[in-house]
């Protein structure tokens, strides 16, 4: 007899089919909240609340930039150890969350370097060189910046996937 709370299963969908569905949607919601949540928060809250922007900031343009790269990273992380901790949901497939983002930076910058070599490249995924008078690069925005924090969510989740094990600190067994 089955439980009501099992997955259904016989001809409809079966229990492996249940579990394939249930895992895309986990990985999904992790690949969604991964790359988007570090980034928005970095540009609408901290950045503006702090008053920094690309053409205003202590660290110049570029160090802005960098600056603006590493906190998505730290955001990223910080999120992927949180989630990797207290939703043990999250682990089976939280260390894989990076591979979409990453192929499809990868793909862009290849097509790109086809097309219209290194000169190209540099400023649209990676360095606004003169920021006002572009509209700035979308390639960064839209591919970059989330390639790289869900690289850093990816690798937050494997640290608290190999912490979560120990409960306890180690106790030394004496001789």
């Amino acid at each position: 007899m089955r439980d009501k709370n099992s997955p259904p299963t016989g001809r409809i969908v079966g229990a492996r089919t249940h579990r394939a569905i249930s895992v895309l949607g986990y990985w999904a919601a992790q690949q969604a909240l991964a790359c988007l949540a570090p980034m928005l928060a970095c540009e609408l809250l901290i950045f503006p609340w702090i008053g920094w922007n690309e053409y205003r900031s202590p660290v110049g343009n570029i160090g802005f930039q960098v600056t603006q790269a590493l906190a998505i990273g730290a955001g990223g992380c910080t999120l992927g150890l949180v989630m990797g901790r207290h939703l043990p949901w999250t682990r089976p497939t939280g260390h894989w969350i990076w591979v979409l983002p990453v192929s499809l930076l990868a793909l862009a910058i290849g097509w790109d370097l086809r097309l219209f070599g290194t000169s190209v490249v540099l400023p649209d995924y990676f360095f606004d060189v003169c920021p006002g008078r572009t509209e700035g690069p979308l390639g960064r925005e839209a591919l970059t910046y989330p390639a790289w924090s869900s690289v850093w969510y990816s690798l937050g989740v494997l640290l608290a996937k190999h912490r979560g094990g120990r409960t306890e600190p180690a106790v030394a067994v004496p001789k």
